[in-house]
């Protein structure tokens, strides 16, 4: 199959030597003969051009010299006058005139098919029916090998290579199951960014092998998750309205000089608002109310205005509103 485009669409880097262009060390152009001829990149053209036909003449040369015994060309009659395939129509013609015993045929001028011979087909023969063993280094004949299996009587360790091991819990304690229904919740909310994408979240919990049991079902969670976002205030939150920052990582320094890190799991931002939500799966704790504080604080001096601290109990589906002190 002698047919491949002689120059491909490419970016061709430049060095301008007219200004003001050359006020740029290098510059990027798109590599055609359409839009380099007769500008300033010509030269650069008909260089990446006379590079391209060397290349493409030593494959051409590869290609015909490899052949062991015969060697077969197939390629478009009119392939186009940027392909490979365009010299043979032009180079055939020719080659039968100075080479002996060659035949040449066409059928029609423009359409049909044409064909160029030279020489005979080879035939290799094995006249004494023994067959030849290679002599090429790389081509090992096949041969029996004869090899004892052992074995021995150790247990294999049994190790999960999916997420399912970080929630995995004795759900027949119904307080482990309460904290693993809580642990996936707060892994799932973390990833979402938008309603659209709990289907998608629930799917690949389910591959992972996270939701897997009885006791935490797709189908449950589903209807928990929809029970919850029928919130108008959680549904706000989790509309595509907010520039958000989904648990990232804010570092500050305490009274004693060390760094602390703060991971608020969710901020939003607006151009009006920047809202900060902490979701929480147990019972309210003072402390709740300070940690999201020191978020409010941190985007405040961070220079975020208006700033909006909240607590949400999934569970309760309850929110609180957090007030600075």
């Amino acid at each position: 199959f002698c047919d491949w485009p002689l120059e491909f669409p490419d970016v061709l880097w430049c060095s301008p030597t007219e200004a003001p262009f050359n006020q740029l060390p290098i510059v990027p152009i798109d590599f055609s003969q359409k839009g380099m001829k007769g500008t300033i990149f010509e030269r650069d053209y008909n260089e990446e051009h006379q590079q391209n036909v060397v290349d493409n003449m030593n494959l051409l040369y590869v290609g015909f010299t490899r052949a062991c015994s015969s060697l077969f060309v197939m390629a478009k009659r009119f392939g186009g006058k940027n392909t490979r395939s365009a010299i043979f129509p032009r180079i055939l013609p020719q080659l039968q005139s100075v080479l002996e015993g060659s035949q040449y045929q066409e059928e029609g001028e423009k359409t049909g098919k044409a064909r160029f011979t030279f020489g005979s087909l080879y035939v290799r023969k094995n006249d004494d029916g023994i067959k030849k063993v290679s002599e090429n280094k790389f081509s090992p004949q096949k041969e029996d090998l004869q090899f004892d299996i052992q074995y021995n009587n150790k247990l294999v360790e049994f190790r999960q290579s999916n997420k399912s091991h970080e929630f995995a819990l004795n759900t027949e304690n119904p307080q482990e199951g309460y904290i693993q229904m809580g642990n996936i919740l707060h892994h799932l909310f973390s990833q979402i960014k938008t309603t659209a994408d709990i289907e998608k979240l629930l799917n690949q919990l389910e591959f992972e092998g996270i939701l897997y049991d009885r006791f935490i079902t797709k189908q449950g969670l589903k209807r928990f998750i929809d029970e919850r976002f029928g919130n108008r205030t959680v549904k706000h939150w989790f509309s595509d309205n907010w520039t958000l920052f989904n648990e990232c990582t804010i570092l500050s320094v305490d009274d004693q000089g060390q760094i602390r890190q703060n991971r608020p799991d969710r901020v939003m931002v607006s151009e009006t608002e920047t809202i900060v939500v902490d979701f929480k799966f147990g019972k309210p704790q003072s402390q709740y109310h300070e940690q999201v504080r020191q978020y409010v604080e941190l985007l405040q001096s961070m220079g975020f205005e208006n700033v909006q601290g909240y607590l949400w109990f999934v569970y309760d589906n309850t929110i609180e509103a957090v007030r600075q002190q």
